[in-house]
Parts: structure tokens; sequence; C-alpha cells
């Protein structure tokens, strides 16, 4: 099994590394020979009534393990049967994807590691599957040997002969309705049609739920915070594609503090966009500032993903997308990671639309689309907004701030690269978005090791929701807020205040959640 080491630090002129959080929580790494496979029990879905039974499990020290991993869920499974089969845990290992204690603190995703027979048959899904929709509609999120075919996961294919990691989106699930966080979790693989006369060995390990349980220190790199005046704006141009041949100028773009901006927070890019042009209009890094989306010195660790936080005219017109773009494909074929005013809209990315009148944080799925040789590492990046069609008359100002690249997903050991820059002092940020429905997240920074309390409060002072009580090393955190109080009973809408407490430090936020 090859462990990955995920470390995002880039070759950026002005990149600083910093520490942020993510949370984990190991369901079963099968290391405790005696416990672990013992939590699990084989159940199938057949076409012919014959089934497997609970002796195709065992647990086993895999020839590929590496020094430190004690063991793994082995799995001997007669593909010529036709069925779907799983394993799921016991009556005796209820598993919730909720933080403990917390019901609405929901995993953001689940993973695991599956080791394929190197001579494993085409079309064989391995796959993870929640909750109890009818197995054929519920089975959408897997990967196929010999694959990809429709309906696959993005991302590499799977590989036979070695370990594969796969992903199953456990929040954005939750969301959309589709089963709820107390249903019942099962990994597995579909053999339907049969793969005639074949008995395969597979391995299973490392079932992992993501943005829950302990933090895990991950690096960053900030391409660009624009808190240097005389620096930061300098270092992008704009640039256009136009149906008209119009196109907007240099000056379009300049450094500014936003009204709405934090105390820490020293400034930002402000875009006045004339959105009469038919055009997508966007700032790329000019030529004093090239960007590599790879660990320096070692093409082959790529960013995980992009992020950037953009603040839109609370009157900004419907229809407008604003999004990320890297490479040099046709433009409209490659402008495929944005979020739309007024949307969502076909094609959108996923998760809460864009807010006017707010701070909005938009994703870049940059490793899995380098993966899927959608561009290269070494291509330009592009952050902008497409009005086409034009909207009429209209002129508005764009805020645009924290362009990073992040290296969370596969999580294990991180290598550090330099120095980590620790936080010069307390900060809290304002929440995003703002107005918000249904998450709002904040971020926090605390210089050395201190008792944090962060609770939110109605406008009469009452405490709602205790975000943070614990002790915290220094660094940089984000959390969330999904509009519930301590005991999970969502709040009206209105205004609420924001606290953080430290020994040393006291400072408030007001945000508003909208039904």
């Amino acid at each position: 099994m090859t462990k990955l080491f995920i470390c995002l630090v880039l070759c950026l002129l002005l990149a600083m590394p910093a520490i942020a959080q993510l949370k984990k929580l190991v369901i079963e790494d099968f290391e405790d020979a005696g416990v672990g496979v013992s939590h699990w029990e084989v159940a199938s879905w057949s076409c012919t009534g014959e089934e497997p039974g609970q002796d195709i499990i065992s647990w086993a020290v895999h020839p590929d393990s590496p020094p430190g991993n004690l063991g793994v869920l082995k799995a001997v499974v007669n593909f010529d049967l036709c069925a779907s089969t799983y394993i799921r845990p016991n009556v005796s290992n209820r598993i919730v994807l909720y933080e403990e204690g917390n019901p609405s603190v929901i995993a953001d995703s689940a993973t695991y590691d599956v080791y394929l027979p190197a001579d494993i048959p085409d079309g064989i899904r391995i796959y993870m599957w929640i909750g109890t929709p009818v197995w054929v509609a519920g089975l959408d999120a897997y990967k196929t040997t010999g694959g990809p075919v429709e309906g696959d996961q993005p991302g590499p294919p799977l590989v036979p002969g070695a370990w594969n990691r796969l992903t199953y989106p456990i929040k954005e699930k939750i969301d959309a309705g589709a089963f709820a966080a107390t249903d019942t979790v099962r990994f597995g693989w579909q053999h339907w049609p049969n793969a005639e006369g074949y008995t395969g060995t597979l391995y299973m390990d490392n079932f992992t739920l993501w943005g829950i349980g302990e933090e895990v220190p991950v690096e960053t790199t900030m391409i660009e915070d624009f808190e240097d005046a005389g620096v930061g704006v300098s270092h992008w141009e704009v640039a256009s594609w136009s149906c008209t041949g119009e196109e907007p100028g240099q000056d379009i773009i300049s450094w500014a503090v936003h009204p709405d901006s934090p105390p820490g927070n020293l400034g930002v890019l402000k875009a006045v966009v004339n959105f009469d042009l038919c055009a997508s209009t966007y700032i790329r890094p000019n030529v004093s500032n090239r960007i590599v989306l790879y660990e320096e010195g070692n093409p082959s660790v790529i960013a995980d993903s992009a992020t950037y936080d953009v603040y839109l005219p609370a009157d900004i017109p419907d229809g407008i997308r604003i999004y990320m773009w890297i490479g040099t494909p046709v433009w409209v074929a490659g402008l495929d990671a944005y979020k739309t005013t007024g949307g969502p809209v076909e094609g959108d990315q996923p998760g809460p639309p864009l807010v006017p009148g707010a701070w909005n944080r938009l994703t870049y799925p940059i490793k899995e689309k380098i993966d899927a040789g959608a561009f290269a590492a070494t291509d330009t990046v592009r952050f902008g907004w497409q009005h086409w069609p034009n909207a009429e008359g209209y002129t508005g100002t764009l805020y645009m701030d924290n362009f990073m690249l992040w290296g969370i997903g596969e999580v294990t050991t991180i290598e550090t690269k330099g120095e980590v820059e620790v936080p010069k002092g307390f900060f809290l940020s304002r929440a995003y978005p703002n107005p918000f429905n249904p998450i709002t997240n904040i971020d926090y920074s605390i210089p050395h090791a201190t008792d944090v309390s962060i609770i939110v409060y109605d406008v009469v002072g009452r405490p709602v929701k205790t975000l943070v009580n614990d002790r915290k090393s220094s660094g940089n955190y984000r959390i969330s807020w999904d509009g519930t109080n301590d005991v999970g009973q969502v709040v009206s809408s209105g205004t609420y205040l924001m606290k953080m407490v430290t020994n040393e430090f006291s400072q408030s936020q007001k945000f508003t959640l909208l039904k």
C-alpha cells in the first residue's frame, strides 16, 4: 500500500506557507488482528439468491504494507456470482456520520483504500454506498475496472495490482436528501454482470471520515492575499475574450481596503467591471509572477485544489458566471468550474449558491483535472467573471482576495518546506458567505497555545451555539456554522453575533442567516 504524503508547497515568488486545519476520523484501520474484522459483516444483493458467507473476509498483513501498517481486511471474492457484495458495520459497531455529541456537524466525505488483483476482469465496480435506496439507484459513487465508464467518480482510473483510494461525498449527498447521517455505511464491489469463472482476493484498509474528528495540520500556500498595497495588484494583469473586440483595460483593477474587511486584513483586489461588454474577463499572473501547481523541486506532487474569495455587489444581475480557469483550452469548454449569480444552473459547482452583497468562496479541483488531462501543472491560472450574454447598462465593483492552493485530502504526514508562518496575532475573520443559507465559514488565528471560546449569540445576547471551547495550539483554523443551536435545532432567520474570546483577546462579528 502506498501512503501518500501530501505537502502543498509551490514555486511561487511571493508564497508563504501557513498551517490550516483538517479533521479526520478513522472508522477502521484493521491494525488489531483480534478486533477490526469482527466489527464488520458480509451482505449482498444477488440476482440468483446465491450469496457469499461471512467467511470470505479475514484479517491479513498485505505484502505491500509499509512499515507501521499492521493489518488490512482481506476478502476472497467469487466474481462468478451475479451479485453486489459489500461489508457493513454490524450491530456492535454503529457508525454515524457526524461529530460525536454534535449531530449538526456532518462529515464532508469518506475515503477507503482497496487493493485489486492484477488479473481482475474489466467491468467490476468498486464502490461505497450509504443509506437504504434501491441499490442500483444508490450506487452512484464508484470506479470501474477497465474504466472509466459513464457514472464513474472523476479522477484517475482504478489500477489493477495496486492500491486505489475511493471517495464518497457525504455532506453534499445529505444536503441533497439522498440519505441521513445515521444511515448504514457500506464498502463493496459489484460483479454484475458476473465475471465467469473468476475468483480474486481484494484487500481493504483505512476507512476514514473527513471533516470531523481530530484536527490534522495540512500545509497551504497563499498565492496572493493583497496585503501590500504597493505589490500585490502589480503581479496581475487583465485579459479577456470578447465577442465584439472591445476589451477592458488594466486600469479596471486596483488595490483597496474592503469596507467589510475584518481586523488584520490589510487589503483586497478591486475590479470595476463594465458588464455591458459581451466578454469573459479575468486576471492572470504577469510574467514577473510565474505560478506552478506542484511542489517546488518535485513536479510529481500536485496541488489538490485552489480557492479564492470574491465579494459580489448586492445588485449584480442574474446569470453572471464567477470562475477559475487553468490552461489554454477553448475558453467556453474550459469554463467548467464556476458559480452563477441567480443560480444554481446546470454546470455550476455543487454547494451553496453565490450570495450578492457578500463574500463567496470558489474552489477549483486542480489534481483531479490534471489527472484527467485537462491541463498541465505549469499552465496559467485565471480568476474571473463571464458576462456573456452581457448585462445591459450595468457596471459593478467586485473584490477578490486570498488566492490559495490546498493540499487537503489524502493527508497522512506533513513535510515542512521552509519555515511555517506562525500567526503574529489573534484574528477573527468575517463570516463568509454573509448573509448565508445554510452554512457560513469563519477563519481565526492563534499566535500561541491558549484557551479559545467562539460562541454564537442572538441579538439579545443569549448563547445559541458554541463553535469552539477548547485549548488550541498556534495556527490558522476554520470552523462552520449551519444555523442550528446547541441541541441541533434549526434557528430562525435574522442577525446573530459571533464572539471569540481568549485570555488576551476578544472580538465580535455580526452575520445574517437567511431562510
